[in-house]
């Protein structure tokens, strides 16, 4: 049974696709995972990288707050649409 070109050229644009999206999940640092690679050391690989992430992102959180605590409040007020300042343009 052959494939008729449509339906290869089909495959391709959506391998073409795949391949993008895979591209800009990574280079955003997010992980990827490949079926070839699906294998349990992999996943333990995986899930060490993934913890160091959120380790990452929870030290970070931590610095944030506890130096820039003012810029955090006036994100959070910006955030809940306060207009201490008339800064905030107002929603229609």
């Amino acid at each position: 049974m052959a494939i008729s070109n449509s339906t290869f050229e089909a495959h391709r644009e959506e391998q073409r696709k795949i391949k993008e999206a895979k591209d800009l999940l990574t280079s955003k640092g997010m992980t990827v995972f490949e079926s070839e690679e699906l294998t349990f050391q992999h996943y333990l690989d995986s899930i060490k990288k993934l913890k160091s992430e959120v380790d990452w992102y929870r030290t970070y959180g931590e610095f944030v707050n506890a130096n820039y605590s003012s810029i955090d409040a006036e994100a959070s007020a910006y955030a809940d649409g306060d207009d201490d300042d008339g800064y905030i343009p107002k929603q229609e």
